[in-house]
C-alpha cells in the first residue's frame, strides 16, 4: 500500500498531464517513500485517458529495484461523460490506498514543493490541511482581477456564514488539500456535490465531524486560461450551499466514522526512510514558513 496518494483530476488535460506528473515525480524523487498518482479523467473529449496510460507505463511498480518502500505508480480511472471535479475528486480519493491522501490540479497552480509542509501538518496531528492564497506570506502569481478576488473573498465569507465554518476560514476552493487517508475516504464516502462547491462542502463536513483543520499559505499560480466564470460559478455555487444546508437539515450526511485497521482503514504502514532530501531546508521555504511543522518529518511520520 502506498503511504500517499495524490488525485488528479482531469478533464481535457492532454497537454499538462505528462509536465505535471513529471514534476510531481521530481519533486517526489528525494522522498524514500511509496505513492501513487490517481488520475481521474472527467469525460475528457481529447486524449487524456491515452496519455494518462502511457505515463502509468513508466512507473510499474513491478518492476521496482532496490528497496520496496520506495516505488511509485500511476493509475487512471476514466470515466464517461463528464460529471464536474467534484465528482472526480472523490472518485479518486475513494480508490486511494494512502496512509496519507492530498488531490492538487494539474496545471499546478499550487506547486508539489509545498507537498513536505501540508505532510509534515496532517503527521503532526492535523485531520485536514487547507492551502489557502489569503494568508499572510501567501502570494499569488500573476495578480488576479478585481471582479475575481472579490468573488473568492465573497464566497469564502458566504461559505462560513452559511455553513457555519470557523471565522478564521480564509479560503475554501484552492484546489491543494491533505487529509489522513481514513479521514479522507470517509468524509468523502459522505460528499454528495459533484460540482466546484465540493471543497466547501468537505471543510463542511470534516468542521461538523470535529476534525482538526489548519491551513497553510501558499504560492498560487494565476492561470490565465482558467475554466472558473466569476458570475456563472458564483450562482452555481451559491445553490450548492444551499444544497448542503439541505442536505444536513435532512439527515443526508449521517454520522461520520473512521475504518477500522485493515485495508482502506487505519494504516499502519512502514516508517518512511530518507525524508530529510524531501524537506526542504527551512531557508528555501519561506512562503510557507508561518504554517510548517517545526519538528523532524522522518520522527513525525513514524509517530503519525
Amino acid at each position: 500500500m502506498p503511504f500517499l496518494s495524490i488525485v488528479l483530476p482531469a478533464f481535457n488535460e492532454e497537454t499538462c498531464l505528462d509536465p505535471a506528473i513529471a514534476t510531481i515525480a521530481s519533486r517526489m524523487a528525494a522522498a524514500g517513500f511509496s505513492y501513487e498518482i490517481i488520475v481521474v479523467d472527467d469525460g475528457s473529449t481529447d486524449a487524456t485517458a491515452e496519455r494518462a496510460r502511457e505515463i502509468a507505463g513508466r512507473f510499474d511498480p513491478r518492476g521496482r529495484v532496490g528497496d520496496v518502500a520506495s516505488w511509485a505508480e500511476v493509475r487512471l480511472i476514466s470515466y464517461a461523460p463528464n460529471r464536474g471535479k467534484g465528482h472526480a475528486v472523490r472518485t479518486g480519493v475513494l480508490a486511494s490506498r494512502g496512509r496519507f491522501v492530498m488531490f492538487m490540479d494539474v496545471d499546478l497552480s499550487t506547486s508539489p514543493s509545498y507537498i513536505p509542509a501540508f505532510l509534515t501538518e496532517a503527521a503532526s496531528g492535523a485531520d485536514v490541511v487547507v492551502a489557502s492564497r489569503r494568508l499572510p506570506g501567501s502570494i499569488t502569481q500573476p495578480t488576479q482581477g478585481l471582479v475575481r478576488r472579490a468573488g473568492g473573498r465573497a464566497f469564502t465569507r458566504l461559505s462560513c456564514a452559511a455553513l457555519g465554518l470557523p471565522g478564521g476560514t480564509t479560503d475554501v476552493t484552492c484546489g491543494f488539500k491533505m487529509f489522513k487517508g481514513a479521514v479522507a475516504r470517509a468524509l468523502f464516502a459522505q460528499q454528495k456535490l459533484d460540482a466546484w462547491g465540493f471543497d466547501a462542502e468537505i471543510i463542511f463536513l470534516a468542521h461538523k465531524a470535529g476534525l482538526s483543520i489548519r491551513e497553510l499559505p501558499v504560492r498560487w499560480s494565476n492561470r490565465a486560461d482558467s475554466r472558473v466564470r466569476v458570475l456563472r460559478d458564483a450562482f452555481r455555487s451559491l445553490g450548492e450551499l444551499i444544497a448542503v444546508r439541505r442536505h444536513a437539515a435532512s439527515g443526508d450526511y449521517g454520522a461520520f466514522e473512521l475504518p477500522g485497521p485493515g485495508p482502506g482503514g487505519i494504516s499502519e504502514s512502514e516508517p518512511a526512510a530518507g525524508l530529510e532530501g524531501f524537506l526542504p531546508a527551512r531557508e528555501k521555504r519561506p512562503e510557507a514558513g508561518a504554517g510548517v511543522g517545526d519538528g523532524d518529518l522522518r520522527d513525525l511520520l513514524r509517530r503519525a
